[in-house]
């Protein structure tokens, strides 16, 4: 099952390389990913078969790949999760230094003679005196060390990120790259897992097959990795409009030119040198609190937030201001993100729906609609933040205290 995995693996890292669909890089990061992990998997099939004692001159040929792991990792998460498209630079080459050093350290081991192989592959095997931690099992904690550093960098990218698509969209779920933050998550338990192996296995006697679960477990990541971005092609369309966005929002508007005042036609024009999220902002305090006026008086009379998918931009062009000057009106005027805001509308009207008779039909799944959220996993979480407690106890609690009320039917199921 090893062996299929790594061929399936490589299968569909191959199709990766040459897709010209989506975004190329990421997709070149993710092939990249997928090959390095199978050459772990094909060397665990040749260690766990004992292949290596015939075929003696691979042992040690695959080691540097575990090295690669992490870079790859680390990239495709950046290129998903940047503003901005990065180009390649000369710097970024020293991610693949520990990679070179490896191969540069087993030099000697690899020029060795088959049966020199073979004893030295014997004896790395065994623990140290006194460590009970074997040769082999010390470079693999250092691998693991180098994933698990560039796991919790990638971790704080997709934080980031997520932080950024709060400012533009209303709703996130379709770009949240929640699916990402559990793969890594899995690469994360497999680094510990390999801490365990490396340090506990001899002496609890469970090394086979502690050897032989990992692999069966990097098989598994390795499938759902490629399978998720197989089975959901719009995920880079959706980066993309999400990149688009936050350009518009960082760099001023891109759209038709529309009215604005003084202060925002000198900020549009100072934006290209902007580097910082207000910097050189020539937003007045006036200005601001107008927009905010504004803002207040649209989201009351249109009820633009009934729109499910509502963004910053046509937010600001409803208001006929740069999603710039918008966004951060709401984040210095009102403390709060572009989403929260929104929100906070959408759940102020789900209270109103909740207590009014004509909705005493309506289910949950409906209200949340009604409401403009578009599903209901993101309505309870937004009622529960804003309300704090779920919609169903307010109705009851409000319903409870309020005497004059007479309590309808109210369906829980979706």
């Amino acid at each position: 099952m090893i062996l299929i995995g790594a061929v399936q693996g490589l299968f569909l890292a191959i199709v990766l390389a040459v897709m010209r669909k989506g975004n190329r890089r990421a997709n070149l990061f993710l092939a990249g990913l997928l090959f390095t992990n199978c050459l772990g998997l094909l060397d665990g099939f040749l260690d766990v078969t004992n292949s290596y004692a015939g075929y003696p001159r691979l042992i040690g040929v695959l080691w540097p790949g575990y090295y690669l792991v992490g870079p790859c990792l680390y990239f495709y998460v950046k290129e998903l999760t940047s503003s901005k498209r990065s180009t390649a630079s000369r710097i970024q080459l020293l991610h693949l230094l520990p990679a070179a050093i490896s191969v540069l350290s087993g030099l000697p081991f690899y020029f060795m003679n088959a049966n020199e192989k073979l004893q030295m592959w014997a004896s790395m095997k065994n623990p140290l005196e006194g460590l009970h931690i074997s040769p082999i099992n010390a470079g693999l904690l250092s691998a693991v060390l180098q994933k698990v550093v560039y796991l919790l960098l990638s971790f704080r990218l997709i934080a980031a990120y997520s932080a950024r698509i709060k400012q533009s969209f209303s709703s996130v779920e379709k770009i949240s790259l929640s699916w990402l933050r559990t793969l890594l998550a899995l690469f994360l338990s497999l680094c510990f897992f390999c801490v365990f192996y490396a340090l506990f296995s001899a002496s609890l006697g469970i090394s086979r097959e502690a050897h032989y679960s990992f692999y069966l477990v990097l098989t598994a990541v390795t499938f759902i990795m490629a399978l998720k971005v197989f089975l959901q092609p719009e995920i880079f369309s959706r980066l993309e409009a999400v990149q688009r966005a936050e350009v518009i929002r960082t760099d001023g508007d891109m759209g038709p030119a529309l009215p604005m005042a003084p202060a925002e036609v000198a900020d549009a024009a100072d934006s290209s040198v902007s580097k910082g999220k207000y910097h050189k902002s020539r937003l007045t305090d006036e200005r601001a609190a107008e927009i905010e006026r504004q803002l207040v008086k649209i989201m009351e009379i249109k009820k633009p937030f009934l729109e499910p998918e509502l963004t910053l931009t046509e937010l600001s062009d409803a208001l006929s201001v740069s999603p710039h000057h918008l966004s951060q009106a709401i984040n210095r005027e009102l403390n709060k993100s572009f989403f929260d805001f929104v929100n906070e509308y959408r759940v102020q009207e789900a209270k109103r729906l909740l207590l009014s008779p004509e909705s005493c039909h309506l289910s949950i799944l409906g209200i949340a609609l009604d409401a403009g959220f578009n599903s209901k996993s993101a309505f309870y979480a937004a009622f529960t933040k804003h309300a704090g407690m779920t919609p169903s106890e307010f109705r009851k609690q409000t319903i409870s205290a309020n005497h004059s009320a007479t309590p309808g039917p109210f369906k829980e199921t979706s």
